[in-house]
């Protein structure tokens, strides 16, 4: 399940209590394989859609499609800040059986 850790929860909170941020109860994430990779978006999300998969988190929810939630199984939502960028990031442990690693065990299912 992916969660939010306490900084990126902090932050979290302090966005969804903006003024202009009324009305939002949660974020909405999608990943999607691009390559050997994944690529997140996420926004802010106001309504649960038919068929999303819902991860309640404290004071809010996330949001994901079935695909979605498989591939964020064990992600965690942090808050980064590098030099002068800030921001929320996607962690997420990669998996020894990925399609772009090759098995020399044999052991990948």
């Amino acid at each position: 399940m992916i969660r939010l850790s306490q900084e990126a929860e902090k932050k979290a909170k302090e966005l969804f209590d903006h003024p202009s941020n009324k009305g939002y109860i949660g974020f909405r994430i999608k990943a999607r394989m691009n390559g050997c990779n994944v690529n997140y978006e996420m926004t802010l999300e106001d309504i649960k859609r038919p068929g999303d998969a819902v991860v309640e988190q404290g004071f809010m929810n996330i949001f994901m499609d079935i695909d979605s939630f498989h591939m964020l199984t064990g992600a965690v939502i942090e808050y980064v800040k590098q030099g002068d960028s800030e921001g929320f990031m996607i962690l997420q442990k990669s998996s020894p059986c990925s399609a772009c690693k090759v098995s020399s065990l044999g052991n990948c299912s």
